[in-house]
């Protein structure tokens, strides 16, 4: 789950409520990323060196949004 979005912890908060979980398991879980590019950027690399994951899913509609991510990444 990738939502490129100015207020990461609104969005976290709000579909952690919709699952009936709390934010944080939203936050910490490696199966969403959610946030504005630098903070997107900082948790992909706190990934990759926490559990080597190196590839990212996103979809059709975030493309352009994550092209930042993926530009200050690239190569490294």
């Amino acid at each position: 789950l990738v939502n490129v979005t100015d207020d990461g912890k609104g969005a976290r908060e709000k579909l952690a409520k919709g699952m009936g979980v709390d934010a944080a398991l939203i936050h910490d879980s490696p199966f969403a990323l959610i946030g504005p590019p630098n903070e997107l950027i900082e948790t992909l690399q706190k990934r990759r060196e926490q559990f080597g994951l190196s590839y990212v899913i996103v979809g059709g509609d975030d493309v352009e949004s994550f092209a930042p991510v993926v530009a200050a990444l690239a190569g490294k």
